[in-house]
């Protein structure tokens, strides 16, 4: 059994729908002769299965012809109105005319009554099958006659076309001159248009010659634009979701100095804890106490622990979000002044089996001091999934034969044991360790020396974020911002969520008393660069004084905002704050109405571009002067409604925002290539 998609986008991306006679859903475009007739073929009758027979061909005819039972059949005028009605009081005929008869003489009446039935039934299958009758009764005869007024006019107009061009002549020639004229350049159009359609379907760019080619190229194109946008959509998201795991920041710096990165412990656990107090009665003798003042203090810290010549020692540390790491550090100083040489940090991943295989090598001699000291190194990006374990080590394999200490804390027997420890030139210089090799080294010290690693210069990925509104309120994921107009005596009211759309708030009935003002609000996840682009389905109010707006760059307190403002009648550019009741409209349109409309920012050009079911309206506004900032805390999105006495602006619904760049025209893709 074939799994059909469930889903609108995985049925559009499916092929089958646009690909002729293919794809992985055909949708019927593999009929054949055999299926064909199978669906109209008939099993012979039994006794248990006659009845639900003759219902199911009955309700294969048009009404006109079940109607030819009517005189036949005590049921009430009604009941012809429709097919089902008419089969219906047919096969109710027979049921009841069953429940009179007796066993034996029901056994006649399917014998001889129902196989006349059925013959007429396979007379009236055979005749929209194509075949010749020659009917045994009136209803056959008005089966066939309905069934040759249909087809007559299709035969007749598909000889005419196939006539008209395979030779023209033998059409004309039976038409009276006068009517001939212009006939052979129709004919050449004609021909001309099919061609065209033939051109279209097989990608080629196209003039259309008639509106009619016109109608068929824009339909085509949408189609397959659809389709294509639809598998676009489908790897943006994708994308989005990965990036907002990969490249979103979620360490705070006592975890770790990155945001995006792992440690062996939190950071600040290498921090020195002061210890304030008295010292304890002495046990014999003159009782005494001693102050612990601020020149004599207590503390603790995490220990160095020392990696001698041919000495490794390291930690494994677990990946918690699939990333890209370029970056290993730890806390490292060396004892005395001797020049260090041949000391090494070491990237090793754990292999399934418990193995490990080393991937980095650096040598950060030259970058440890006498002073604890944070040592970091860059390596080649190494992609990190969530779950895996890597061991980060350092590898003393100096001939001066220093001492070189390392940050550390002591474990315990109860804890994960995630330390390594090898102390042989030969064990140490390895590039790989079998499983056992690794529990050896995990068993042989209790020591785990402090390390990071990051994803400290991880390109920023575009983000998108989208709201259906399909929830019962508008949640923590937006900040809701209403401002009430001076005079007005209505209570604060919020945007809300009605039948899966944002809308304002605010009834002429809320306690007698009339809100005016405006209902706005921002989602709360910026963009990561300044080239956005908002989308949304508007439907706006009747009344043209009222504007339901998309929003963009705006402050994260709505302080700024550029809107994409919709009426029914016009679309305009505001900019302002979303805090005040009134904003500066910097270009308007007429038009308007309900439609996906759309506004990006065009940086290079400093330019705000609108769009109404993906194409351009002629609405567009330069910022010549500046008045819209840039930069981090204005990468934020929203909506913005208007309400004046009880009525508001109209819905919103399939809200997004996202980095954004407008395509490049051929030269400069082809300057930048």
């Amino acid at each position: 059994m074939t799994d059909y998609p469930g889903a609108a986008v995985e049925a559009a991306d499916a092929d089958g729908a646009f690909q002729i006679g293919g794809g992985s859903y055909n949708f019927g475009q593999k009929y054949n002769e055999q299926i064909i007739r199978s669906m109209f073929s008939i099993p012979a009758p039994t006794p248990g299965t006659a009845l639900n027979l003759l219902r199911q061909q009955l309700e294969r005819l048009p009404l006109d012809v079940l109607r030819q039972f009517q005189s036949l059949l005590p049921a009430p005028p009604d009941a012809w109105n429709s097919v089902q009605g008419a089969v219906n009081a047919i096969t109710n005929a027979l049921t009841d005319v069953a429940k009179f008869l007796g066993i034996d003489q029901w056994d006649d009446w399917l014998l001889n009554v129902f196989n006349h039935l059925s013959t007429e039934l396979r007379q009236m299958i055979d005749i929209l099958g194509g075949a010749i009758v020659t009917p045994i009764n009136a209803a056959v005869a008005a089966v066939q006659d309905w069934w040759v007024s249909v087809n007559v006019y299709g035969q007749n107009l598909t000889v005419l076309i196939q006539k008209l061009l395979a030779n023209p002549a033998e059409v004309i020639g039976s038409i009276p001159q006068t009517l001939v004229n212009g006939l052979s350049g129709a004919l050449g159009n004609l021909q001309s248009m099919i061609n065209q359609f033939g051109d279209i379907v097989n990608g080629l760019v196209v003039t259309p010659i008639t509106q009619a080619v016109a109608n068929f190229q824009n339909w085509f194109l949408n189609l397959i634009g659809f389709q294509r946008e639809t598998s676009s959509t489908q790897i943006n998201l994708q994308n989005f979701a990965i990036s907002a795991v990969t490249s979103t920041a979620r360490n705070p710096t006592w975890v770790c100095r990155y945001p995006i990165g792992d440690v062996v412990y939190p950071e600040y656990m290498n921090a020195q804890y002061e210890v304030y107090g008295f010292t304890d009665g002495q046990s014999a003798g003159t009782a005494h106490t001693h102050t612990l003042s601020l020149n004599n203090r207590a503390y603790s810290d995490a220990a160095g622990w020392s990696v001698l010549q041919n000495q490794s020692r390291g930690s494994y540390i677990t990946i918690s979000n699939s990333t890209v790491i370029d970056t290993m550090g730890m806390m490292l100083w060396k004892e005395g002044t001797t020049a260090l040489n041949n000391v090494f940090m070491e990237l090793f991943r754990e292999n399934v089996d418990g193995s490990i295989t080393r991937l980095v090598s650096v040598d950060v001699s030259s970058l440890i001091t006498t002073s604890t000291t944070y040592v970091e190194t860059s390596i080649p990006g190494q992609i990190v999934q969530a779950g895996e374990r890597y061991l980060i080590r350092l590898r003393n394999a100096s001939t001066t034969n220093p001492i070189v200490r390392s940050v550390s804390m002591t474990l315990t027997d109860a804890m994960v044991q995630g330390q390594f420890y090898t102390s042989t030139a030969a064990t140490s210089g390895k590039s790989s360790y079998t499983a056992a090799e690794c529990s050896t080294a995990r068993g042989a010290s209790m020591i785990s020396p402090w390390g990071l690693l990051a994803a400290k210069n991880l390109p920023l990925t575009d983000q998108s974020f989208s709201d259906d509104f399909n929830r019962s309120a508008m949640g923590g994921l937006w900040s809701l911002i209403t401002v009430i107009a001076a005079g007005s005596a209505g209570p604060q009211k919020n945007l809300a969520i009605v039948n899966g759309k944002c809308v304002s708030t605010g009834s002429i009935t809320d306690g007698g008393a009339l809100f005016k003002g405006t209902q706005s609000a921002v989602y709360v996840r910026p963009t990561n660069g300044d080239a956005q682009r908002v989308d949304g389905n508007v439907y706006p109010a009747t009344s043209s004084q009222f504007h339901s707006g998309l929003a963009m760059h705006c402050s994260r307190d709505g302080s700024q905002a550029v809107v994409l403002a919709v009426a029914n009648n016009r679309v305009a550019i505001w900019t302002g704050s979303l805090t005040a009741v009134s904003m500066t409209e910097r270009k308007a349109v007429a038009g308007g109405g309900a439609g996906l409309y759309s506004m990006y920012y065009d940086a290079p050009r400093n330019t705000y571009v609108v769009l109404k079911n993906g194409e351009p309206i002629g609405l567009e506004w330069t910022d010549t002067d500046n008045v819209v900032q840039h930069g981090r805390d204005f990468r934020y999105g929203g909506v913005r409604h208007g309400r004046e006495l009880g009525l508001g602006s109209g819905p919103i619904d399939n809200w997004t925002l996202r980095d954004w760049q407008p395509p490049m025209s051929d030269e400069a893709a082809a300057a930048v290539a």
